[in-house]
């Protein structure tokens, strides 16, 4: 192979690379305020279990808090999921869904019933109960999990054991967390190995999770205890921060809803806010590189998605540049963390300034569109 085809090759090869793995830093989760929970039967009796089911997976999904279940209005609140259903149907059961494990002698369910809920009841009942709201736009985890199982460890990767891939997506989904498993390709091979996540060794694994370029990093490792069932210890970086536990368990069902537990539990607790309708306050930002009414339109539907905004509208243009006032039902700061998270808007200035609503020609932040 001559210089100039080996030239193209590495440059289509490092092409292919940049698609493969594309940042990650959030993701639009679709379905935040709908469950599937697997059903025996049709009946009245076994739906409205169900519906009472998937209302409790879909507060706790909203708010991001594993405390739902525990908190005292809350059973009345299931015991009336019904009234806060929009749609429901019933459906086959669905191929990427693991079937549960269950008894010997037990029957699986076949079908799930789907169950949408209505947005703004949801809200208030979290409101009521004096729990935040987690928008749409959730930060995305990149998950390393090494595995010892036979007297053999290997990492699990994007194409390998799809059954214990399949039951931590499903346990994220529930949770609604974005996560992704790593390539495992030649780049990732000569980055780390089976046992630098054994060991837990940070250099190693946020090294090798940079090209992912997600907000969170869950570093895991499962395993064998001495009653035949499972245990596990997991490690969460996200920024400067780092969270460890531990999960024990007879299936890896529950040792991986553990594990998806404590990243929600860390990862509401920033990025979750306490909408106060009492309290709601202006909030002005200016946007860069706004060159068209379809950049307008794009910004104000995304203003106006996240949790904690009642209302978005441009109060001033000027040439490639526009202001913008949110009406907030919160802290500011819930808003500037949500805005990091998602890929429309990207800030250039971080100081607050203040700004006249009168002569709005200053704004507390300042972004640039992104492409």
């Amino acid at each position: 192979m001559n210089l100039k085809y080996a030239s193209l090759l590495i440059l289509f090869l490092l092409t292919l690379i940049r698609v493969m793995v594309s940042p990650a830093y959030a993701v639009d989760i679709k379905g935040v305020y709908e469950a599937e929970v697997p059903v025996f039967k049709q009946g009245k009796k076994e739906r409205k279990q169900a519906m009472r089911s998937g209302l409790l997976e879909v507060l706790i999904k909203v708010s991001g808090s594993s405390e739902i279940p525990l908190t005292p209005g809350i059973p009345d609140v299931l015991d009336k999921a019904a009234s806060y259903v929009q749609q429901y149907r019933y459906r086959s059961w669905p191929a990427d869904r693991p079937v549960p494990q269950v008894a010997e002698g037990e029957k699986t369910p076949k079908r799930v019933l789907w169950v949408r809920y209505d947005k703004q009841a949801v809200n208030k009942i979290l409101q009521n109960q004096g729990f935040p709201i987690w928008g749409r736009s959730r930060p995305s985890v990149l998950i390393w999990l090494a595995v010892e199982d036979g007297g053999e460890r290997y990492l699990l990767g994007n194409d390998s054991n799809e059954e214990l891939k399949s039951l931590m997506q499903l346990e994220a989904k529930k949770r609604g967390l974005p996560v992704l498993f790593p390539l495992l390709d030649l780049q990732d091979q000569v980055a780390i190995r089976v046992f630098d996540v054994w060991g837990d060794f940070q250099e190693e694994i946020l090294q090798a999770s940079g090209r992912y370029q997600t907000k969170a990093v869950l570093s895991g490792r499962l395993f064998r205890d001495d009653y035949e069932g499972w245990r596990a210890k997991w490690t969460l970086y996200e920024g400067d921060n780092r969270a460890d536990w531990e999960s024990a368990g007879i299936s890896q069902d529950y040792i991986f809803a553990d594990a998806i537990d404590g990243v929600a539990s860390v990862l509401s607790a920033k990025y979750a806010q306490i909408v106060d309708e009492s309290t709601r306050d202006a909030f002005f930002i200016s946007v860069k590189d706004v060159n068209s009414l379809a950049d307008h339109a794009r910004i104000a539907r995304y203003l106006a998605s996240l949790a904690s905004v009642e209302h978005a509208s441009a109060i001033e243009f000027d040439a490639a540049n526009a202001v913008y006032r949110l009406d907030i039902n919160g802290a500011e700061q819930g808003v500037v963390r949500t805005i990091e998270l998602g890929n429309v808007l990207v800030a250039v200035q971080q100081d607050g300034m203040s700004i006249d609503p009168q002569t709005p020609n200053r704004a507390d932040r300042v972004y640039r569109l992104l492409r």
